[in-house]
């Protein structure tokens, strides 16, 4: 998936088909663009005597539960031929997904991954998932999913 993906954002930097604001996940941008504009504004009203105001927001569970049809979408918006969307957002749909806490890591190494299971976690099994909407955080599709 990476070959993929890494190849369609190439072409949006070329392009220069994404916002000068997003950073994120970006090739040559980090954190520290957004930091100095902020150290920058702070300055200003500190020397101008006014005030400035801001937010962070962490939005809880942004990934996992936009509708599978959305992510497909913010794929084509941004000129993914439909067929390679759909390919990219459906790859998950037939995997289970299973949280590798400390027991099911020690449950794949032993048993391997025939422990895994919908059903509820015991001791010789772990219950995992099949994604219906979102996009998991840690999926290589995710980043480019939030662009």
């Amino acid at each position: 998936m990476s070959i993929a993906v890494n190849r369609i954002t190439r072409i949006w930097e070329k392009r220069g088909v994404l916002s000068d604001n997003q950073y994120g996940f970006r090739p040559n941008r980090s954190y520290k663009g957004p930091t100095i504009q902020a150290l920058n504004a702070q300055e200003e009203a500190e020397d101008s005597g006014t005030e400035i105001h801001g937010s962070s927001w962490d939005i809880n569970r942004a990934f996992d539960t936009v509708p599978k049809s959305v992510l497909i979408l913010s794929w084509e918006r941004l000129g993914v031929p439909s067929h390679v969307a759909n390919d990219i957002i459906g790859l998950d749909r037939p995997c289970l997904t299973v949280t590798l806490t400390p027991h099911a890591q020690y449950l794949k190494q032993t048993v391997g991954t025939k422990a895994f299971t919908t059903d509820p976690t015991t001791d010789t099994t772990v219950q995992g998932y099949y994604g219906v909407t979102g996009s998991l955080q840690v999926d290589t599709p995710s980043p480019p999913n939030t662009q």
